[in-house]
C-alpha cells in the first residue's frame, strides 16, 4: 500500500479542521433559519385565517371590514415572500452542509507510523528552532544588565581631595597633591562618563535586538502551538485505522472460532455414532457458553442466535452440526474414502 506523505497528512488535517469549523457555522445557520421558517409559516397561518374571516363578513354585507380584509392581504403576502425567500436560504444552506459533509468524507487518508515518526521530528526541530531565538534573547538581556553594572571610583577621590583642603586650610602644604588629586578625578570623571555612553549604547542595541527577535519568536511559538494541536488529531486517526484493521481481524477469527466449533460438534456426533470410545465431550462443561461479541458492521449469526450486539452466542450443546457432518463426509468422498455409510442423527 503506498504510504501518504506527512506534508498531504497535515494539509488534510488542515483542510478537515477548516471543514469543520465551516459545518458547524452552517448548521447552526440552518438551525436559525429552520426557526425562522417554522414563525412565518404559523404567522402565514393566523394571517389565512384572519383573512377567511374578514372575506366572509365583507362577503356578507359588511363593507367596512374591506379596509382591514386589504391590509391583512398585503401583510399575509409580505409573510409570503419572506417565507419563501426563507425557504429557499435554508434549502440553500442544506445543500451547503451536504457538500460540506461529503467534503469531509473524503478527507480520509490513513496516518501511519512514518507519519508519526515525521510529526514528532518536526516538533523537535521546531522546539530546537524556539530553544535557540530563547538563547539570543537571553544573551542580549544579559548585555543589559551588564552594561548597567559599573563602579563609581569617584566618591572616594571626592572625600580625600576634601582632606587635603581641611589640611591646607589648617596651614599644610598640600597644593601638589591636590593638582594630582583633580586631575585624578577630571580622568575618572571623563572615562565614567565615556562608559555609560557606551552602556547606554550597548543598551539600545541590546533592546533593538530583542523587539526584533521576539516577533520571529512568537511565529515560531504559533507553529509550534499548531503543530502540538494536530498530535492528538494524528493519533486519533492512526489509532482509529488500527481499529478499523483489528475488527477486521476480529471478525475472521470470529467467523473461524464458530466454524471450529461447529467442525467439533459435528465430529462428536460422528465419533460417538461409531462408538468406538463411549461418550465423547471435548469441552469439560457441556453448559459452556460460545459468545462473541459483535463488531459493528459484523452481521449476528442467526443460526447461533446471535442477538443484537452479539455476533455468536449459544450452548455447545445447541451448535448446529448436521451440515458440517454431511460437509466432513463429502470431504472424505472426494478423497476416495466411502466408508461413512451410517446416517447423520437429525439433530434436535
Amino acid at each position: 500500500m503506498k504510504q501518504t506523505d506527512y506534508q498531504t497528512i497535515t494539509a488534510m488535517l488542515e483542510n478537515k479542521a477548516t471543514l469543520e469549523k465551516a459545518l458547524n457555522d452552517k448548521e447552526h445557520g440552518a438551525k436559525v433559519l429552520s426557526e425562522k421558517v417554522e414563525r412565518l409559516t404559523q404567522k402565514y397561518r393566523d394571517g389565512e385565517s384572519a383573512v377567511q374571516g374578514l372575506r366572509a363578513a365583507t362577503q356578507n354585507g359588511s363593507g367596512h371590514f374591506q379596509g382591514q380584509l386589504n391590509g391583512e392581504l398585503e401583510k399575509i403576502a409580505c409573510i409570503h415572500d419572506d417565507l419563501t425567500r426563507t425557504k429557499g436560504e435554508l434549502a440553500d444552506t442544506q445543500q451547503q452542509i451536504t457538500n460540506l459533509k461529503a467534503q469531509l468524507s473524503a478527507c480520509n487518508e490513513k496516518v501511519g507510523i512514518h507519519n508519526l515518526l515525521a510529526h514528532q521530528q518536526t516538533i523537535a526541530e521546531t522546539k530546537g528552532e524556539l530553544d535557540k531565538f530563547q538563547q539570543l534573547v537571553d544573551g542580549q538581556r544579559q548585555a543589559i544588565e551588564a552594561a548597567g553594572v559599573h563602579k563609581d571610583g569617584l566618591p572616594p577621590l571626592i572625600e580625600r581631595r576634601g582632606e587635603l583642603l581641611a589640611d591646607m586650610a589648617l596651614g599644610e602644604d598640600k597644593a601638589v597633591e591636590l593638582a594630582e588629586l583633580d586631575s585624578r578625578i577630571a580622568g575618572l570623571g571623563e572615562e565614567q562618563d565615556n562608559a555609560q555612553a557606551l552602556g547606554k549604547q550597548a543598551v539600545s542595541k541590546a533592546q533593538h535586538t530583542i523587539a526584533g527577535l521576539k516577533p520571529r519568536m512568537a511565529k515560531i511559538q504559533r507553529n509550534l502551538a499548531h503543530l502540538e494541536n494536530l498530535t492528538p488529531k494524528m493519533l486519533d486517526l492512526f489509532f482509529m485505522e488500527k481499529a478499523e484493521q483489528a475488527a477486521h481481524e476480529f471478525n475472521a477469527l470470529a467467523d473461524k472460532l464458530v466454524k471450529k466449533t461447529m467442525e467439533l460438534r459435528a465430529l462428536k456426533e460422528i465419533l460417538q455414532d461409531l462408538n468406538q470410545r463411549g461418550k465423547v465431550d471435548f469441552f469439560a462443561d457441556q453448559c459452556s457458553m460460545l459468545t462473541i461479541p459483535c463488531i459493528e458492521g459484523a452481521i449476528p449469526l442467526e443460526h447461533l442466535r446471535g442477538a443484537k450486539g452479539t455476533y455468536a452466542n449459544t450452548h455447545w450443546e445447541h451448535v448446529p452440526y448436521a451440515e458440517t457432518v454431511s460437509q466432513i463426509k463429502q470431504g472424505l468422498a472426494d478423497q476416495g474414502v466411502y466408508m461413512m455409510v451410517f446416517p447423520a442423527k437429525t439433530q434436535q
